[in-house]
């Protein structure tokens, strides 16, 4: 009787074992195949695979070009930094090969890849030593560096665009809030004009940052106004002039409407926390996405900041002058100048 209990026993156990190994198997095998399900997902987005290729021929995007895509999906840009390191290391005397893959989504996972180039003048690798002077000249003028723009570069029948850097130059410019990245002519005298759009995206998504609004209010007259005397002060070593109209200022976020005159008049800049190297500032970063014009002149370091509405000019002439000026529309300059 002992015996057949026994049995009994290891008979119950054993149907235990097999229960739980049937279990195991089927838990292996939902998780196999939901690996495989997002295996499958990822390459069909050209995307690095998580746990295998599952036999099937998949090359996974290389992580060297990984790192210099910009994605632009829905509008929005995620990572501008590259675009802003792309055009800081690119320019005509430049010897250092850049490339950046622009990725633009067209839907969740349909996506264009757009190859931006820039390659540096090659002179030196052409048996410079046997070469005759003159020609490394000519060559070198000729040979500045280039961009080569290649849209759906994956595609077999991609068409190569290429823009010398001596004659072109990269540029954003923001219009109705969005940014566009393009190649301007700098031998044309009209700024707006575009030899070929790369790409846009949201100025929202983008690394703009806008901490000072101004206001400038023309009047009647051109007079030239000193409302602070570097003589008279121990902060700055420059003259700060209104030309032709009062100059009212926003901090952001947006608050009430304070007039620079005023405030440097009765001493109380720094209360209301603003100076003319934030003012500067904000015009370098409205610059480089062009909502304004930067202007450079050979007369000692003067720059010009043209805005639709009114003009910012950091006057440094060869005598040794240092003025900081606001006027109204188009260049100011030379009113300044003839003012002064």
């Amino acid at each position: 009787m002992y015996y057949r209990r026994k049995v009994w026993w290891l008979d119950i156990k054993k149907k235990n074992v097999i229960w739980v190994v049937l279990l195991g198997v089927i838990i292996i095998a939902i998780l196999l195949f939901v690996a495989y399900k997002i295996d499958m997902k990822r390459m069909e987005n050209n995307e690095p695979v998580l746990f295998s290729t599952w036999g099937y021929d998949y090359a996974p995007p290389v992580e060297k070009i990984e790192r210099n895509v910009v994605i632009i999906k829905n509008g929005k840009i995620n990572n501008e930094d590259l675009i802003e390191k792309f055009i800081n290391e690119t320019d005509i005397m430049g010897s250092k090969s850049c490339e950046l893959i622009i990725r633009e989504y067209n839907s969740e996972s349909d996506f264009i890849d757009s190859k931006l180039s820039y390659i540096p003048n090659n002179v030196s690798d052409n048996n410079s030593d046997e070469m005759d002077m003159s020609n490394k000249v000519v060559n070198f003028v000729d040979g500045f560096g280039k961009f080569v723009f290649v849209e759906n570069y994956n595609n077999c029948n991609a068409d190569s665009k290429e823009f010398n850097a001596l004659y072109y130059d990269l540029k954003r410019r923001t219009e109705a809030d969005i940014v566009t990245l393009y190649f301007y002519a700098m031998s044309s005298l009209n700024d707006e004009e575009r030899a070929f759009d790369i790409c846009s995206y949201s100025l929202e998504s983008s690394n703009y940052t806008n901490n000072i609004v101004l206001d400038y209010k023309p009047k009647d007259d051109m007079k030239l106004e000193l409302i602070l005397d570097k003589n008279k002060s121990l902060e700055y070593d420059f003259n700060i002039y209104i030309l032709g109209g009062e100059l009212f200022y926003k901090r952001f976020p947006y608050g009430d409407d304070y007039c620079i005159s005023l405030l440097f008049k009765f001493d109380v800049l720094e209360q209301k926390n603003i100076t003319v190297n934030e003012i500067l500032e904000q015009a370098d970063i409205d610059a480089k996405y062009g909502i304004c014009r930067k202007e450079y002149y050979q007369d000692g370091g003067s720059v010009e900041y043209c805005y639709d509405d009114y003009t910012i000019l950091k006057f440094n002439t060869l005598d040794g002058n240092k003025d900081f000026v606001v006027g109204g529309k188009g260049q100011i300059i030379n009113k300044v100048n003839d003012l002064l």
